[in-house]
């Protein structure tokens, strides 16, 4: 499809058409690496960047053993401290349990968007130190997320929501 038209057959009017240029191509999920394994027998088949709020892990295998490991996204080249922990696959913030080839999606938290962090580790935060992790690309070309928080108040005063 090279443009696309809102057309009245009646009239024979264009209200509004849309030209697309050559070599667009339309936000996807993107493919990422795989966790690296430095500890605790971690390791996953490549991340999938699904849209801006939504991570996909597949075959992610974590051994348990560490007591404070999360999974743990920030800023900067390196997985570090200021760092913050990010909801499980079942939506808990609760030290992570093992695994062995689970395919986890991983939502980010609140307005947090994937153009926000630059890595995403499992991360021990008793001992401070990264046990796997991958460096998310910039200028990933996916699609928005289509969760949104919307605050509603209600105009009748004896209703509860």
């Amino acid at each position: 499809i090279r443009w696309f038209a809102i057309w009245d057959i009646r009239s024979q009017k264009n209200f509004a058409d849309l030209f697309i240029p050559e070599g667009f191509l339309p936000p996807a999920p993107q493919t990422i690496s795989e966790f690296s394994q430095l500890s605790n027998g971690i390791k996953s088949e490549p991340l999938v960047i699904v849209d801006a709020k939504t991570i996909r892990i597949p075959s992610f295998t974590y051994d348990g053993h560490r007591k404070q490991a999360y999974f743990w996204v920030g800023q900067g080249p390196q997985p570090n401290s200021a760092g913050e922990r990010i909801p499980n696959e079942l939506g808990y913030l609760e030290p992570l349990r093992p695994y062995r080839d689970d395919l986890l999606i991983l939502e980010l938290p609140g307005n947090m968007t994937i153009f926000d962090i630059n890595y995403i580790s499992v991360w021990d935060e008793e001992l401070s130190e990264n046990l796997g992790s991958v460096i998310i690309p910039g200028e990933l070309n996916i699609p928005p997320a289509l969760t949104t928080v919307i605050k509603v108040e209600s105009r009748l005063p004896n209703c509860e929501q």
